[in-house]
């Protein structure tokens, strides 16, 4: 259960750490984006969003499958 855990939290980690570097590059980019409104603003938040839960689900999946269901089934798996 602790492992699941850890990747929960790594998990969560990796999509907040991406959604801080996107808004990071919305600050800093700001003066390139023309005439795009709050609305597409959102827009592009709302789908980076979605981007950055299949790249999480991704990263984390190696640890998960690799490390985390080995050691359910086995616990005296290396972890």
């Amino acid at each position: 259960m602790r492992s699941i855990q850890q990747d929960a939290k790594l998990f969560i980690y990796i999509y907040i750490l991406l959604m801080l570097f996107r808004c990071a590059f919305l600050i800093i980019y700001s003066g390139q984006l023309g005439n795009a409104g709050a609305g597409d603003i959102a827009e592009a938040l709302w789908l980076g969003a979605r981007i950055s839960l299949k790249t999480t689900a991704f990263l984390v999946a190696f640890p998960f499958i690799f490390a985390t269901i080995p050691y359910s089934f086995w616990p005296r798996w290396p972890v």
